[in-house]
């Protein structure tokens, strides 16, 4: 049986998407644990995609899968995985000359699921590269942020910044437009006119942008509301103004 290891340097991934996309990951996993006595095709496909690819597989009692997983929520499968690594802009650039680009940039998101689900959308509507704040954002690198985004977290560069005023500068330097989410914001989602260069910029859970964060902002938006709810959940929200901005690119 592979040695499971908790050090920092492994991510450990569970459930049956989040396991899947990490390993159509050339190198990503590095040791998987498959429930035993399973009937699950799936499980079955996965196990025989890890053998053929020379990862080693274990099977385990749910019970250890429980202990390794931290949550009953792994059906039945447990990956080791490298750590994501961080992506690059100025790689981003140098591939993507001329082409129109979305960037998200988030600013204090702290809920697991709420991250995951922001890179499912993220993922689903052409997000070239994500930037978080390293010590005001929880980590992409979670198991739990990975089944939340259903694996979306793997195929989604992501930067990991101190603070988010030098990124914010040298997205405008480079031609981004930054459009901070805002429920104030006098820009009605629908009717803005995004640049072919698009940077949104999303706020915390309840708290929304901070001072510093809004003051780089060119232009605020806003998602309307009919309801008598105030505001979307920031997951809600991103999504809306991300498939806008889709929707206008693909119109073009």
């Amino acid at each position: 049986m592979p040695k499971f290891d908790t050090a920092e340097h492994v991510r450990i991934l569970y459930g049956l998407h989040s396991v899947a996309e990490a390993l159509r990951v050339p190198g990503r996993v590095r040791a998987l644990y498959l429930e035993q006595g399973s009937q699950s095709p799936q499980l079955r496909r996965m196990g025989e995609k890890a053998r053929a690819s020379g990862i080693p597989v274990a099977l385990c009692d749910r019970g250890r899968l429980f202990k390794m997983a931290d949550s009953t929520h792994h059906q039945g499968v447990v990956a080791e995985a490298h750590p994501l690594s961080n992506g690059s802009l100025r790689g981003l650039l140098k591939d993507h000359p001329e082409e129109p680009l979305t960037v998200l940039i988030l600013d204090r998101v702290q809920d697991p699921q709420n991250l995951g689900n922001i890179y499912r959308s993220a993922e689903a509507s052409g997000v070239a590269l994500v930037f978080l704040p390293a010590k005001a954002t929880v980590s992409h690198q979670l198991g739990s942020v990975a089944r939340a985004s259903a694996g979306a977290v793997e195929h989604v560069p992501t930067v990991v910044v101190g603070t988010l005023k030098p990124p914010l500068s040298e997205l405008k330097e480079s031609g981004f437009r930054i459009y901070g989410l805002d429920q104030g914001g006098s820009s009605n989602c629908w009717e803005t006119e995004y640049a072919p260069r698009a940077a949104l910029l999303a706020g915390a859970e309840g708290t929304g942008l901070g001072h510093a964060a809004r003051e780089m902002c060119d232009e605020l938006v806003s998602v309307p509301m009919l309801g008598r709810v105030e505001s979307l959940n920031v997951t809600n929200a991103v999504a809306v103004v991300l498939y806008e901005i889709l929707r206008q690119r693909r119109a073009r």
